[in-house]
């Protein structure tokens, strides 16, 4: 029996992540860790002045394990496995949900402003906060279908085998 080399088994690795998934990874890299951790170091002076240190402790860190979920997930969903595939789904499905969580704070905080009499101010960060859920929102009408249609046939197969085990 030939064994690969790790090295060629990172390789091929690589090559099936498709151009699309690498352009989610990038997105997913630049809010985790890009706003997440802006968020966390560098937070603007209104956020410091109206919250509490440990609400942005947990939108940051939240945003940040988020987006190390969901790539993990999403790495998954290359794998040749099918079990490995519907795992990948169903872990990138709970990373979206986190890595959403901060960018919906902070959304609806801009809509507090913006309604609190900082129109001009707040207008177009509301909009950037808009921005970045929207994002997210695209990936998870992506995956999430994927991830139910997977879960109803396992079920669907479950049923047909244990009909297939009683009549016989």
């Amino acid at each position: 029996m030939k064994h690969e080399s790790k090295a060629r088994k990172a390789w091929k690795f690589f090559r099936a992540i498709t151009p699309r998934h690498w352009g989610w990874i990038h997105f997913k890299v630049a809010l985790g860790f890009g706003w997440g951790t802006a968020i966390l170091f560098y937070p603007p002076p209104s956020i410091q002045q109206d919250l509490n240190h440990d609400t942005v402790y947990v939108w940051a860190f939240g945003t940040i394990i988020g987006a190390v979920i969901s790539i993990v997930g999403i790495l998954m969903t290359v794998s040749h496995r099918d079990h490995r595939k519907i795992t990948g789904l169903g872990v990138e499905s709970v990373g979206i949900v986190l890595l959403g969580g901060g960018p919906l704070q902070y959304f609806l905080l801009q809509l507090g402003y913006l309604f609190d009499g900082e129109f001009e101010a707040r207008y177009q960060l509301t909009w950037f906060a808009y921005a970045m859920l929207a994002a997210i929102i695209v990936r998870a009408i992506i995956i999430v279908p994927q991830f139910i249609d997977v879960v109803v046939a396992i079920k669907r197969e479950k049923e047909v085998i244990e009909r297939a085990a009683d009549h016989s």
